[in-house]
C-alpha cells in the first residue's frame, strides 16, 4: 500500500502553531484501518497486504517559520555552508523535533514491528479474528518542499542533522545522503513508486515563487516568509497582541501559507472584516504591513 501526506509543516513554535498531536494519532489510527480495508482483494478475498510505504511529500519540517532567523544575519539565500547558517538550521530542526515529541512518537510507533497488524488469513480467504496479528512492515520516505529544501544540502554536519531526523521519524533511510526532491534520487523510494504505477513530487515545482530550477538553492518565497511575513507577525503579536481578537491572531499566523503569495494583501482584508471589528484596529495593521513591504 503506498500512502502520501504532504505540507504538515512541524514547526518549532516560535512563531506559528504546529500540527496538533491528536491529527497525527487520528493519521495512525486510520492507517491501520486503511490497511485492513487494503487488505480484502478482488472478489472478496482476505490476504494481508505486505508493507506500506508512507511518503512524507514535502514541506514535513517547516525551517522557514520560526523566529530564529531573526537572531542570525544568515539567510537561505546567503552561503548555506556558513557555520552560523548551519548552526540555525540545527536550532530550528531540534526545536521542531523537541516542540512535535508527541506527534513524531506516533509517526515513529508506525515504522516500528508491529506498528500495523492485521489478522491472518484463513485458506478460504477469510480474517481470522483472536489469532496472533501479522505486522505489516511500514517503510517511511521524506521528500523535500520549499520549506525544508535545505535539508538536501551536503555535508557532515547536515548528514548529522538528517540522522538526528530519521531517528526522530523512523524513516526507512538514515540521513547520510540528502532527502529527495525527485523520486528517482532516492532508490527505494522511486522503487516504491513504480510498484504503484506512480509519480509524486512536491507542488513547489510549479510555484515560480518557490522554485527556480534547483532545488539546492533559495526562491524569493524564502525571502517572503522570512523578511516579510514573520517580521510583519512579530510586529503586529508584539504592539498589538494584546488588544487584538483571539480569532484574528491566530488566522494572521497562516498568512504566509496564502497561495498565490501576492494574493496575501486581499486574504488579509478579508480577514480583518470577518475578524476584526475595530476599524481603527484595520488600520493600523495595515500600516504596519505597508511599513514592511
Amino acid at each position: 500500500m503506498l500512502v502520501f501526506i504532504s505540507d504538515l509543516h512541524f514547526t518549532d513554535g516560535t512563531s506559528s502553531a504546529s500540527v496538533d498531536a491528536g491529527a497525527v494519532e487520528l493519521f495512525a489510527e486510520r492507517l491501520n484501518d486503511l490497511a485492513e480495508r487494503a487488505s480484502w482483494r478482488t472478489g472478496g478475498q482476505y490476504k494481508p497486504i505486505e508493507q506500506i510505504d508512507l511518503v512524507l511529500l514535502g514541506d514535513t519540517i517547516d525551517l522557514l517559520r520560526s523566529s530564529r532567523w531573526q537572531e542570525t544575519n544568515a539567510r537561505p539565500w546567503s552561503e548555506t555552508n556558513s557555520p552560523a547558517f548551519i548552526e540555525t538550521v540545527r536550532k530550528i530542526v531540534d526545536g521542531v523535533l523537541n516542540h512535535n515529541a508527541t506527534s513524531l512518537q506516533y509517526l515513529r510507533a508506525l515504522a516500528s514491528h508491529g506498528g500495523i497488524a492485521l489478522a491472518p488469513a484463513s485458506a478460504s480467504g477469510q480474517p481470522v479474528f483472536g489469532a496472533e496479528l501479522v505486522a505489516v512492515p511500514v517503510h517511511i520516505h521524506y521528500m523535500v518542499g520549499n520549506h525544508d529544501w535545505m535539508l538536501r544540502q551536503r555535508g557532515a554536519e547536515y548528514d548529522a542533522i538528517r540522522r538526528k531526523i530519521s531517528q526522530y521519524f523512523g524513516l526507512a533511510h538514515d540521513g547520510r545522503q540528502p532527502f529527495a526532491h525527485e523520486p528517482a534520487e532516492a532508490g527505494t523510494l522511486q522503487e516504491a513508486l513504480r510498484r504503484h504505477r506512480v509519480f509524486a513530487r512536491h507542488g513547489d515545482v510549479f510555484d515560480p515563487l518557490s522554485f527556480h530550477q534547483d532545488r539546492n538553492e533559495s526562491s524569493v518565497s524564502d525571502l517572503l516568509v522570512i523578511e516579510l511575513t514573520s517580521h510583519f507577525l512579530a510586529d503586529i503579536e508584539q504592539q498589538l497582541g494584546e488588544q487584538l481578537p483571539a480569532a484574528t491572531l491566530a488566522n494572521l499566523r497562516e498568512l504566509d501559507h496564502v497561495r498565490p503569495q501576492l494574493f496575501a494583501p486581499v486574504w488579509l482584508e478579508s480577514l480583518l472584516d470577518r475578524t476584526c471589528p475595530s476599524s481603527t484596529q484595520r488600520r493600523e495593521i495595515f500600516r504596519r504591513w505597508d511599513a514592511h513591504v
